[in-house]
């Protein structure tokens, strides 16, 4: 059962700030606190103001919307045995991690929350955020779903362009999973879509309209699929005018394995040319064969180079 912990320094800057609202309470506020004022310095005051602003922090119940979210996701709050709830630097911060520390006695999972001050006086700016971050750290308890951490392999511009498909899918069934349980007051869905276009966008063409809605309606998806979709994409969710680009079977934006980009511009040596490009290659790549592909810059550097070799 997970046991929630507050930074102290964001309870006392929630509480100074949710009292700037209520001149009463201000007034109140200062009344237990300003005494304390008149300790020596040590830990004995220190304490007294923490405890003190704890107090303050329970009675105007502004721990309610991180209990409130936690509420509705029962693996976080069952297999999860502490929550640690802290500053956010900056609002663009705010979410939520879970973190797995291996010991003797198995797994310890720690869920921290980072949130900032305004966002625990005002449910409206944390509810939906809440609710999204928390079900994402609910899908990766889940046996269902299946979370793993995964390696990718390829060029730094591939394994991105996987994180950011596998983001936008896992983003998508969140939001349609949440709306289903009837639980946001706001659907991001125009936003999704936006990304969903940008992220499966293949030689200037973007998905298919109902590319959206397929990966939406799917009732379950898991991470071994969305990570499957992310990294090859099926079909369906590649525009039928970008599969114009592809040659012998290589799909346009596919990693040119000479010198390791996406090319969405594959050569198609003949004669004389290919075998001028299968000899260039082959003397680093014994291995490679025409069927592995080649893209043009690749392709036209090598003719460049044995034509400039041909004329000395």
């Amino acid at each position: 059962m997970i046991s929630v912990h507050y930074d102290p320094n964001l309870i006392e800057q929630t509480v100074r700030l949710a009292v700037r609202r209520d001149a009463a309470a201000e007034i109140e506020l200062h009344r237990a606190i300003d005494p304390i004022f008149e300790l020596p310095d040590g830990d004995e005051r220190e304490n007294r103001f923490r405890q003190a602003f704890v107090e303050w922090f329970k009675k105007l119940r502004l721990d309610r919307f991180v209990d409130e979210a936690l509420a509705n996701f029962p693996r976080v709050v069952e297999q999860v045995e502490r929550g640690v709830v802290r500053t956010a630097p900056r609002r663009k911060s705010q979410g939520a991690e879970l973190f797995v520390s291996r010991e003797a006695g198995g797994a310890c999972r720690t869920l921290l929350i980072q949130v900032c001050p305004e966002s625990l006086i005002d449910g409206a700016r944390t509810h939906d955020l809440l609710l999204r971050e928390l079900q994402h750290v609910e899908d990766m308890l889940d046996e269902s779903f299946a979370y793993v951490p995964e390696s990718l392999d390829g060029p730094a511009s591939r394994q991105q362009l996987t994180r950011d498909r596998y983001a936008v899918l896992w983003d998508i069934r969140v939001e349609s999973t949440l709306a289903r349980r009837g639980l946001l007051t706001d659907t991001r869905e125009k936003h999704l879509r936006e990304r969903l276009a940008m992220a499966f966008t293949v030689g200037g063409q973007a998905p298919p309209e109902e590319t959206f809605e397929r990966v939406w309606e799917a009732p379950s998806l898991g991470h071994a699929c969305l990570m499957s979709w992310a990294k090859d994409p099926p079909e369906w969710m590649v525009s039928r005018a970008a599969t114009g680009g592809a040659v012998g079977g290589r799909p346009p934006g596919a990693t040119c394995p000479i010198c390791g980009f996406p090319t969405f511009d594959w050569y198609e040596p003949s004669g004389e040319e290919e075998s001028l490009v299968a000899s260039w290659v082959r003397a680093s790549r014994p291995s490679w064969t025409a069927g592995d592909g080649i893209c043009r810059q690749c392709a036209e550097h090598c003719l460049s180079r044995e034509a400039q070799r041909s004329c000395v």
